[in-house]
């Protein structure tokens, strides 16, 4: 028997609120982006990237970070700029976060644990950021400076699928902080 294979991640979702609030300011800032945003629903920040996981192993996931995940508390999450990423000419347009101690702790925590469980470290630098566009191709390039916060409440597992539609996102799991 042939099991599903699912593309997953942890990252800090955003609530509808605030998720519509940082469109509403990135919109604004930039000329074009209000036709190219994502889905406010699908604003997240991630944390860590599994990769590709069976079906049967998604329950063994979850197992091992809730223990981590719920000793969290809830934290504020500045973003300070937005840009293309990772350089000036690439489709993806992001609102760049402060790498605070929290953020940090919770990637070096993630990073360890799931090693342990085939899962890989990154081999780029950890450069927290929300993705919100990856059509910004005709969109000059820019870097805004703002200021916008909030506030991490939970850690969700996700699913990314790709269709003709583009990358659709499915959370999995949610995990709260104490």
């Amino acid at each position: 028997m042939s099991s599903t294979v699912h593309r997953l991640f942890l990252a800090l979702p955003l609530t509808p609120s605030a998720a519509a609030q940082l469109l509403q300011m990135a919109t604004s800032k930039i000329p074009g982006l209000d036709r190219l945003t994502y889905d406010p629903a699908d604003l997240h920040l991630t944390v860590k990237f599994i990769g590709e996981v069976e079906s049967i192993k998604v329950d063994e996931v979850i197992a091992a970070v809730a223990p981590i995940i719920s000793t969290l508390a809830p934290f504020k999450v500045e973003l300070k700029k937005i840009q293309h990423f990772p350089k000036a000419t690439s489709p993806l347009i992001v609102a760049l976060a402060q790498l605070s101690l929290p953020l940090a702790a919770i990637y070096r925590d993630l990073n360890i644990l799931l090693a342990q469980y085939g899962v890989g470290a990154e081999s780029r630098a950890f450069r927290p950021h929300i993705t919100l566009s990856n059509q910004a191709k005709n969109i000059k390039p820019i870097e805004a400076l703002f200021y916008f916060t909030f506030e991490a409440s939970e850690i969700a597992l996700y699913e990314s699928n790709r269709d003709k539609n583009g990358i659709k996102y499915q959370v999995l799991h949610r995990f709260s902080f104490q």
